[in-house]
């Protein structure tokens, strides 16, 4: 089964939660895989940066720093290749509003391999408006993941404190 974690971060503009969380996807001694739409995925200072100029131009700087998504897939998804193929099936989700970065993470546990942080701008490039993490629309999301990956998804939040890892 994919497991979904949306976690629950309200640590507020000021903080610099969006930068440790690229910080923490980017950490090379985790990451195997990063990639991203409307959004550089080199380094962390330039990812942070046309995030918060897409924020700016809208005049939503106070909203919420970001959206983070943790997808875990199961043990039958072996290879890093087929995960890579997962995660960006998964990430057209967003494509057409959101900027996103994601990134794919090994780490052996009793149920998973792999599995990928999806950090998203939460205000939608095209229009400026902020997305919305209800369960309807996290619901949907775990039936779009379902689909493109072919396995049974559940979704659950996650505290600001919980492991960023599955």
């Amino acid at each position: 089964m994919v497991l979904i974690k949306l976690k629950k971060d309200t640590y507020g503009v000021a903080s610099d939660y969006l930068h440790k969380s690229l910080e923490y996807i980017y950490n090379p001694q985790k990451a195997k895989y990063i990639n991203a739409f409307g959004v550089a995925a080199h380094d962390v200072d330039s990812t942070e940066s046309q995030m918060k100029y897409v924020k700016g131009y809208f005049h939503r700087n106070a909203d919420n720093p970001l959206i983070h998504i943790i997808v875990s897939f199961p043990k039958e998804i072996k290879t890093l290749q087929t995960a890579i193929e997962l995660a960006l099936h998964i990430a057209f989700y967003f494509k057409d509003e959101s900027q996103v970065i994601w990134c794919i993470h090994y780490k052996v546990t009793e149920r998973s391999f792999y599995h990928v942080h999806y950090i998203i701008n939460p205000v939608c490039f095209k229009d400026g408006k902020l997305y919305n993490s209800s369960r309807k629309n996290l619901y949907d999301f775990t039936e779009y993941v379902e689909t493109r990956t072919g396995l049974k998804s559940m979704f659950f939040y996650g505290s600001p404190t919980s492991s960023d890892d599955l």
